[in-house]
């Protein structure tokens, strides 16, 4: 891991590093989203609703509550 120097300023300035997936990482979010997108459509037919807003919802909590409110990012940060 890189030191930071200079105190928090020096913190602040390492903490913005650009940060540049490689073509396998950009394959492999694709995929990853083209699943997701074709569980959503699955998940959409058997339930017979449009908007799966109220899923998400009901499943982003119980993310929040089965890490203790403190959850690892779904999806990149960037």
């Amino acid at each position: 891991m890189p030191r930071a120097t200079g105190g928090v300023r020096g913190l602040a300035a390492w903490r913005r590093r650009l940060v540049v997936l490689t073509d396998s990482a950009e394959q492999h979010l694709r995929v990853a989203g083209r699943i997701v997108a074709e569980l959503e459509a699955e998940l959409a037919r058997r339930t017979g609703q449009d908007d799966l807003g109220v899923l998400r919802g009901e499943l982003t909590a119980l993310v929040h509550a089965m890490s203790d409110g403190s959850p690892p990012p779904l999806r990149p940060v960037w």
